[in-house]
């Protein structure tokens, strides 16, 4: 079985947070085990915050899968936009039972 970085991006519900922000590039990659770069974005929200990608949580399934959520310019992780437990295992075909 061959292993690979795989970027997982946002949860549904953070990807609805920033659905009318402009998205840019954040300056920050996260560079994966087998040789994947993968740039991180941050949004400027309509209300005027900055949002920004960060890595939330790394689980392996054939090789690293990378979840993000947001965060804002204090470092502080805006809730809505983690990764619950059962999408995390429904992304990666785990059973619910």
């Amino acid at each position: 079985m061959s292993r690979t970085d795989n970027f997982m991006g946002l949860s549904k519900r953070a990807m609805a947070m920033v659905a009318y922000a402009k998205r840019s590039f954040s300056g920050e990659i996260v560079e994966g085990d087998y040789g994947n770069t993968f740039p991180l974005s941050q949004y400027a929200m309509p209300d005027g915050r900055v949002l920004k990608e960060f890595v939330r949580h790394v689980e392996c399934h054939g090789g690293p899968c990378y979840f993000m959520a947001l965060k804002d310019i204090r470092g502080c992780t805006i809730r809505k936009s983690k990764w619950t437990r059962a999408e995390i295992n429904d992304s990666m075909g785990f059973s619910q039972e």
